[in-house]
């Protein structure tokens, strides 16, 4: 059997959770056309002592917007990364009014952090409306990796509703429109549909984003049309209207790396739940910093962060301070403990100091590791919530499967390696129908990784401006142990070395 490109000497470890094995592997064509010796090619990829398997699947993306600026989606295809789906926590770009814009890139900014700025002139807006013509957008500008993306509640209801969306229940008529559009979208090939009811999720103004503010009856009539449609994933995120107790038959996504934020008071994510914070939100910069000066308001947020959930300031330490580097790494309490102040008086007058530049490492979840080393074998649970794409200054999760083949697997050995490899590759395909993906078999999609299983991690982090309007971010562009990364038979990393100008990626409409 003639190939393409024969990716020679390596250990197969297809996604099924069947051993490894040695074999090589034929691609011409896009496709596998070959799995075991023998196999000429015109070309030949080394593979010796490391592991050849499906490309990774990330399912839980930020991506809808950036993948016009970025068509190699970084820092994800670094890291092994071959298909992702965008539009979680129903915030899709699309469906879109016109008028409707810079409403969305501020429930973006706000939500996700994405800079207004960058969001402005990176997203051709112009060329889309439609959930379809926003698949469309992406086709034409071409795309690295493989790209799904489901249709979200916030931009369905903002599309029928416009600004009252943010304000109000929806009428009767106005769910049936929406239902329309949702099944629209689903002709158009969306993943399914996205929605999200969690508290921390506050847009324009501090608002609760339009999700949150439909009933379940809405959500109901809406998750109809998607059923209607004979396919697609719901994407669900509970809290507030859904409650957790009312989930059934689902798979829950869990996260291998601890949620740390690396946040400022320009925009404390973390703490904008809380009143006080999120009356902030779009205020101009002066009224912050006055706010943040103010001893009445002080006290007022000093409450609030002490009542409820009560703010977990042992998980809060300096990251960085311009006036004062000797800080970085610095416990928040020692530092409250050192001046005699309390903690959020620490935290405020080093932030003005620093004129709201000081970064804080924020631990907001997801910290116990012996609770994560339990969680992600687990069967029927889905590794992800990387937020790829979204929170792009405040943390950097992308690299997740390197750190899931690397610190879990070789360092911690929670479970064996084909078992981590199905997780990140067989079994997303599987839920999401990607039924081309996800195992190495004759006649499938050429996704493929090829990582050395003795060496493999995420990598630093660095703080890099490289978006839009000067956009900056934190980005893991130095994985350790990703040799090559194939996209539908085409070599996106070869070596250890990116292709930046390969577009091989497929829109993936269900």
């Amino acid at each position: 059997m003639d190939a393409d490109i024969v990716i020679r000497g390596g250990t197969l470890i297809d996604g099924t959770g069947s051993p490894g094995r040695a074999a090589d592997v034929g691609v011409a064509g896009g496709r596998i056309v070959a799995v075991g010796a023998g196999i000429d090619g015109r070309r030949e990829l080394d593979a010796s002592g490391q592991v050849v398997a499906p490309g990774f699947i990330d399912i839980h993306t930020h991506y809808d917007a950036q993948v016009f600026w970025d068509a190699g989606l970084t820092p994800s295809s670094y890291h092994g990364v071959t298909t992702v789906i965008a539009g979680n926590c129903g915030f899709s770009i699309a469906p879109l009014r016109p008028e409707s814009v810079e409403l969305l890139a501020h429930t973006l900014q706000h939500v996700e952090d994405m800079s207004f700025d960058t969001l402005s002139v990176g997203v051709p807006w112009h060329e889309f409306e439609t959930f379809g013509q926003y698949l469309d957008a992406v086709e034409a500008h071409g795309v690295t990796l493989n790209f799904g993306c489901y249709v979200g509640h916030t931009a369905v209801r903002l599309y029928v509703m416009g600004e009252e969306a943010y304000e109000r229940a929806a009428t009767a008529e106005e769910i049936a429109r929406m239902q329309a559009v949702i099944a629209e979208s689903m002709a158009a090939g969306a993943a399914g549909f996205a929605t999200s009811a969690n508290p921390a999720h506050n847009g324009d103004r501090g608002r609760p984003v339009p999700s949150r503010v439909a009933s379940m009856d809405e959500l109901r009539a809406l998750l109809q049309a998607v059923g209607r449609s004979g396919r697609g994933v719901l994407a669900l995120l509970p809290g507030g209207v859904i409650p957790y107790e009312d989930m059934v038959e689902v798979w829950p996504q869990v996260s291998c790396r601890p949620l740390v934020f690396q946040m400022n008071l320009e925009e404390p994510f973390t703490l904008n739940t809380r009143a006080s914070f999120r009356a902030l939100m779009d205020r101009p910069r002066e009224q912050r910093i006055a706010a943040y000066r103010d001893p009445a308001w002080r006290a007022k947020a000093a409450e609030e962060l002490a009542t409820g959930y009560v703010f977990r300031w042992h998980k809060l330490s300096v990251a960085e301070s311009p006036s004062r580097p000797e800080l970085a790494n610095r416990p928040v309490l020692a530092l409250a403990d050192e001046l005699g102040v309390s903690p959020l008086d620490a935290v405020l007058d080093l932030s003005l100091a620093d004129d709201l530049k000081t970064r804080f490492w924020s631990v907001a979840a997801n910290d116990d590791p012996e609770v994560v080393a339990w969680l992600i074998p687990r069967d029927n649970v889905l590794i992800g919530l990387a937020d790829s794409g979204a929170h792009v200054s405040q943390l950097c999760d992308a690299c997740f499967a390197t750190d899931l083949l690397g610190n879990w697997v070789r360092e911690r050995g929670v479970m064996p390696l084909e078992r981590a490899v199905h997780k990140l590759t067989g079994e997303p395909a599987g839920v999401y129908g990607l039924h081309d993906r996800g195992t190495v078999e004759v006649g499938r999609a050429a996704d493929l990784v090829v990582f050395d299983p003795d060496t493999v991690a995420p990598g630093p982090l660095r703080r890099v401006r490289d978006f839009p309007a000067d956009g900056e971010r934190l980005t893991a562009d130095a994985p350790v142990g990703v040799t090559h990364v194939l996209v539908n038979g085409v070599p996106i990393r070869e070596d250890g070395v990116p292709r930046v100008d390969a577009r091989p990626g497929r829109v993936l409409r269900a």
